[in-house]
């Protein structure tokens, strides 16, 4: 089986880059896009998605899926502790936040404990309707 290569193009490091200097926050391709042009740099909506793509499929960055026809969204590892959250995705509106809660870390004791699973909150994701999203 042949290693896939990571090349660090001129794209791909605007596009890391992006995101890198949102620490903590989730953006969707078009967040993404729309801030490199917003700085003048010539890169195309299909450029940005398969970087985005590369980025996830090497472990740089996490994808999300937000609920039905909202797409995705995206979030650099490597300025957070990852592992010490999960994230929560609207089933409304699709916002993403971060989940500090003491009793994940019960569930996830729970999980190993009697069922031998290891839980990896970098990709655990909740749904649920966000405040604002239950009240309407």
């Amino acid at each position: 089986m042949e290693k896939s290569r990571k090349y660090n193009t001129k794209q791909r490091e605007m596009v890391l880059q992006a995101l890198q200097a949102t620490p903590g926050r989730h953006l969707t391709a078009e967040d993404i896009l729309a801030a490199l042009q917003q700085q003048g740099q010539d890169i195309g909506s299909a450029t940005v998605y398969r970087n985005l793509d590369k980025l996830a499929k090497e472990g740089v960055i996490l994808k999300y899926s937000l609920p039905e026809g909202l797409g995705a969204c995206y979030q650099y590892l490597g300025q957070e502790d990852a592992a010490s959250h999960c994230h929560v995705v609207c089933t409304g509106c699709g916002q993403v936040e971060h989940l500090v809660c003491q009793e994940m870390d019960t569930l996830a004791e729970h999980l190993m404990e009697h069922h031998q699973l290891d839980l990896d909150r970098r990709r655990t994701v909740l749904y649920a309707a966000c405040p604002l999203c239950r009240r309407k």
